[in-house]
């Protein structure tokens, strides 16, 4: 019991240190928890488009309160904190991070035209028939 909380504490502190590599700092974040702000400003679009992405979301969420309640509780490392499925979700995302393919990185390696939400190109389209309608009517009229 002691050596999982030990393992998953450590295992998880690499997987933060990871994302302070790669996300740096942002509104008094970093780490995971930034991970898990940008995956909150872009969930519409990832839950769409990304499979997996709430069950990402779930997990890592899970995976730091059970960080937190190690960290700042008494006794903590004492008691049952984490479970096997936990520290094997935190190694496989850090791989899964070192490989790029990570919900975020998915997400940002999506092709532009597949991150819109079609509403968009609708518009545009919709756009650009009323400016050819309006030319054609210009036309007509000044003749």
């Amino acid at each position: 019991m002691k050596r999982l909380n030990f393992e998953f504490f450590d295992e998880f502190k690499a997987l933060d240190n990871l994302c302070i590599d790669i996300f740096g700092e942002a509104n008094g974040k970093r780490g995971v928890s930034l991970y898990i702000e940008n995956m909150e400003k872009n969930a519409r679009l990832g839950e769409a488009k990304i499979e997996g992405w709430a069950a990402d979301y779930k997990s890592l969420k899970d995976a730091r309160h059970t960080r937190n309640q190690l960290a700042h509780s008494r006794s903590s490392f004492s008691e049952k904190m984490c479970t096997r499925e936990q520290l094997e979700f935190v190694r496989s995302f850090k791989a899964r991070m070192c490989k790029r393919q990570d919900p975020l990185s998915l997400l940002q390696k999506l092709p532009e035209s597949k991150k819109s939400h079609g509403c968009i190109g609708k518009i545009v389209f919709l756009l650009l028939i009323a400016l050819v309608a309006a030319c054609i009517v210009k036309f007509l009229i000044l003749k």
